[in-house]
């Protein structure tokens, strides 16, 4: 897939409803298509793509999944802490994938990758259902996602 996934807009009368979880994993899964073409292709134009989907993608959860997350008290505040780590380790990379010559991304773009995807794999299978699990809607986290986006 290239470039930004388009929506379909409602039709008249009709409401949109988003679900900010499945918009989440539809971000990681573009995420890591963009690493497969990064792979197959070398391409630097593909490895800036993947370090601005990284940085939005990151300010998105930063402003509203993990303060969303900390409502819920202490248990919740760690959850959001050690997601905000990954983050950090993420953005570390990202900026060193941006300041690297073309011919040394390759090791670089495999570390970024090990860590987005063990990024993911935790939000998907204890963060995103510890959320639900609490009660924190679908539908009500999408609109926020979508009002944060702009």
């Amino acid at each position: 897939m290239s470039g930004t996934a388009k929506r379909s807009r409602p039709h008249e009368g009709e409401t949109q409803m988003s679900d900010g979880y499945a918009m989440l994993e539809h971000e990681h899964r573009h995420v890591e298509e963009r690493f497969d073409a990064y792979e197959q292709s070398g391409d630097d134009a593909i490895a800036e793509e993947i370090c601005d989907l990284l940085t939005a993608h990151g300010e998105l959860e930063e402003h509203v999944l993990y303060p969303r997350l900390r409502s819920f008290g202490d248990r919740t505040s760690q959850l959001a802490d050690n997601a905000e780590d990954a983050h950090d380790q993420i953005e570390n990379l990202v900026g060193r994938v941006r300041l690297a010559a073309s011919g040394d991304r390759l090791p670089l773009i495999e570390q970024l990758w090990a860590a987005v995807d063990a990024h993911v794999r935790e939000e998907e299978t204890e963060l995103f259902p510890e959320m639900r699990d609490l009660g924190v809607d679908a539908e009500s986290l999408g609109r926020e996602l979508e009002e944060a986006r702009g």
